[in-house]
C-alpha cells in the first residue's frame, strides 16, 4: 500500500523477524493514521533533501517490540518512530544523511531519540538511526535549548 509518493507501509511494517516467528505486524486504526501522517513528513524531508530516505524500522506491534527487544514505551508501536538508513553507507554514523539530519530533522517534528552522550539522561545507548517525531514546536524547542526528549517531558509534561 502506497503511503506517499516514497514510501510504502510495507517499508514501515516489514520485519525479518516478524516473519521468522509468525508475528502479524498489522497496525489498527490509530497506528495506521499515525504511520501515514510520519509518511507524509518524511516526505517533506526526502523534497526538500533531495535524496531516498531508507527505513530499516517503522512500526512494531507489542509482540514484535517485545521480540526485537524494543523498550516498552517504544513510539515504533505508535507509528510515531523510524529508524534510518543511508544510502551511502551500511552504518549511519557519519554519513551525510546522518548530519544532514541532525541539523534538519527538527523542521519537519523529528528529534534524533538517543543523542550522543546523553545516555545518563535517557538511559540508552547512541542510536544515530532512530528518529522520533513529536512535532514542530517541541522539535523546535529540544533544539533551540540542547535539550533531550527525556528533560522536556520532566520539565513540562510530566504531572506525576
Amino acid at each position: 500500500m502506497e503511503l506517499t509518493k516514497h514510501f510504502t507501509l510495507e517499508e514501515f511494517t516489514k520485519s525479518d523477524k516478524a516473519i521468522e516467528l509468525g508475528i502479524n505486524n498489522t497496525p489498527n486504526d490509530e497506528e495506521m493514521e499515525n504511520i501515514k501522517f510520519v509518511a507524509e513528513q518524511l516526505e517533506l524531508i526526502r523534497n526538500t533533501y533531495k535524496q531516498p530516505i531508507n527505513i530499516t524500522s517503522g512500526y512494531r506491534c507489542e509482540e514484535l517490540n517485545n521480540a526485537v527487544g524494543g523498550v516498552p514505551n517504544s513510539y515504533h508501536r505508535k507509528g510515531l518512530a523510524v529508524d534510518i538508513k543511508a544510502e551511502s553507507s551500511n552504518t549511519f554514523k557519519g554519513t551525510k544523511e546522518n548530519k544532514w539530519l541532525i541539523e534538519n530533522a527538527y523542521k519537519y517534528g523529528f528529534i534524533l531519540r538517543y543523542t550522543d552522550d546523553t545516555e545518563d539522561i535517557t538511559g540508552v545507548k547512541y542510536e544515530s538511526w532512530h528518529y522520533r517525531y513529536v512535532g514542530t514546536q517541541i522539535a523546535s524547542y529540544l533544539n533551540e535549548h540542547d535539550m533531550t526528549y527525556d528533560e522536556y517531558y520532566i520539565r513540562f509534561l510530566d504531572r506525576r
